[in-house]
């Protein structure tokens, strides 16, 4: 639903106010967030981003983002990066991010870091490339755990002997 307003006090040349119910940011919290325990320390900062969403605060949502980043990048560093650029370098050189993946972390943090110190209201494109971001990164976390159980669970191919050609 899209909600047009405009007073008669207001001057004439200035646009209608537009607010759309629910916002065109607005999106559904992924299924995966919440089946697995280990993204405990995930899902609260979600929560409030999804509800930042909701309400239509994208700066709120972006900040919330770039907290989930510095969370992930501890998380996978094992203590606090301190240094958020060195901790991503020291992911990359160690071959556990690729180039690629820091590229769009560092968009994305960097994006919350603009909201934060410099006043940044990003588009609701923005928004949304964030947040893709954002699930990309915890997602390949869980898929992580989920490949190791497939993989403990297929059957191994049986060895074929090697046939010699000797008679």
């Amino acid at each position: 639903m899209k909600m047009v307003s405009w007073c008669s006090e207001d001057h004439p040349m200035d646009d209608p106010d537009e607010r759309y119910f629910p916002p065109r940011v607005s999106r559904k919290p992924p299924t995966w967030l919440t089946e697995d325990p280990d993204l405990d320390d995930y899902i609260g900062l979600f929560q409030e981003i999804y509800t930042a969403l909701h309400a239509d605060s994208r700066r709120l949502a972006i900040m919330g983002a770039r907290a989930v980043l510095d969370l992930g990048a501890s998380r996978m560093l094992g203590a606090n990066p301190g240094n958020f650029s060195a901790g991503m370098q020291k992911l990359v050189d160690d071959k556990r991010l690729t180039e690629n993946e820091r590229k769009l972390i560092d968009a994305a943090f960097d994006a919350g870091s603009a909201a934060m110190h410099r006043s940044h209201q990003p588009e609701v494109d923005e928004v949304n490339t964030v947040i893709d971001i954002l699930e990309r990164m915890v997602h390949a976390e869980v898929l992580a755990k989920k490949v190791k159980t497939l993989e403990d669970a297929t059957p191994k191919r049986p060895r074929t002997p090697k046939l010699s050609l000797k008679a």
